[in-house]
């Protein structure tokens, strides 16, 4: 893709169904490897957010990888 963009390196991984306070607020997170070994959705409370495996409608694949 583009030459000389800065790569982000988390500061701590999360285990599969942590939850880490942020604030007052919870956040779960839950392992969602597929794209990636290391994809990882959040829970917020009745929201989550995601990267690409949210598919509606589409049958997806998550064996890139093999």
């Amino acid at each position: 893709m583009g030459t000389g963009a800065a790569v982000a390196q988390p500061d701590i991984l999360l285990a599969d169904n942590e939850v880490i306070r942020v604030g007052s607020i919870n956040v779960r997170s839950f392992a969602t490897p597929g794209h990636t070994d290391g994809c990882t959705n959040y829970f917020i409370e009745d929201m989550i957010f995601t990267g690409d495996t949210l598919l509606i409608r589409k049958t997806g694949r998550t064996d890139f990888q093999q």
